[in-house]
């Protein structure tokens, strides 16, 4: 990073951190909630679901039934039972129903792993930008702590203000606030339009973050086929490595760690270096070792001493 000008690129581990849904989460409460407001004697009749209104209320957001129809779904490809949901909800209120999950249990500590990732930020100019494959704005909440101007970037303002730090929302961003919300990419028909065209926007941004950047993941599974692509294209033209934090289920059985392996290797295949962390056992703190290494990170970025320092 300090040879190197670097983006950081966030997966939703960073969101799940603090209570928001992981994109497989997310699905499964969408599912819920659909099947919740959906009007069953309409579909006995053979009318068909469509334009459904979303609204919750205290205490109405799944029931037994909801959640055994949506795992009945989710056997399905989860894109495609996304995809199914969408065709039957009110354009206006798809948004509002997963903005309403994505913020509903998250818990906004001062000490947030999103904390940790703004300082990284702070460093010594070293880091250039965010892309954030995130709908929330959970991280940039702390960036004002400290003192980085930052500009969000969406497919409605594509380009960052002039001398303000780029936060790239490419799959979309839905502040909990409100206010101009963008399309966000979710459903079948949302990541089939991303790969049919390649020089979308979304596209265009990370082709151009990956080939001229040093890319740090932080939170991403490095398993969506969209993004290995977008990998596979940028390092034929680059001659430095990416990097990713992924966690380590190693010490748990050989199994385990001949998986790491290969998928590991496969990684070199696309100049990406994993970096792998232990996997805790304790609920809520499995990934503690990744945050301690970010923290760790953003000190020693400008101090070599703090690498002695005990945390």
């Amino acid at each position: 990073m300090r040879s190197q000008n670097t983006v950081l690129v966030l997966g939703s581990g960073v969101s799940a951190a603090i209570g928001a849904p992981t994109w497989a989460r997310l699905l499964t409460l969408v599912s819920e909630a659909f099947f919740n407001h959906l009007d069953y004697s309409r579909l006995r009749k053979g009318i068909p679901a469509e334009r459904i209104s979303i609204a919750f209320t205290e205490g109405d957001f799944t029931t037994t039934k909801s959640r055994a129809l949506a795992s009945s779904l989710l056997t399905q490809s989860p894109l495609l039972a996304a995809q199914l949901i969408q065709n039957c909800i009110r354009e206006a209120d798809w948004n509002y129903l997963v903005r309403k999950i994505i913020y509903d249990k998250v818990d906004t500590g001062s000490n947030t792993p999103q904390r940790t990732i703004a300082k990284l930020c702070q460093s010594s100019g070293h880091v250039k930008g965010v892309v954030n494959f995130n709908y929330d704005d959970l991280f940039e909440r702390h960036l004002p702590s400290f003192a980085v101007d930052y500009s969000v970037c969406t497919e409605l303002n594509p380009t960052p203000k002039k001398g303000k730090f780029p936060i790239w929302h490419v799959h979309g961003w839905l502040p909990e606030g409100g206010g101009q919300d963008s399309r966000i990419i979710l459903s079948e028909g949302d990541y089939l339009d991303q790969s049919q065209t390649p020089y979308s926007w979304s596209n265009a941004v990370q082709l151009s973050a990956y080939s001229s950047h040093t890319a740090v993941f932080i939170g991403n599974s490095m398993t969506d086929p969209h993004l290995r692509t977008i990998l596979r294209a940028t390092s034929a033209v680059r001659s430095f490595p990416h990097y990713t934090f992924l966690p380590s289920r190693a010490t748990w059985s050989d199994e385990d760690r001949v998986v790491e392996s290969l998928f590991d290797n496969d990684l070199a295949g696309l100049k990406t270096k994993a970096i792998r962390y232990p996997l805790l056992r304790r609920k809520r703190q499995e990934h503690s070792a990744l945050w301690e290494l970010i923290h760790l990170l953003s000190d020693a970025i400008d101090d070599n001493a703090a690498l002695w320092k005990t945390y």
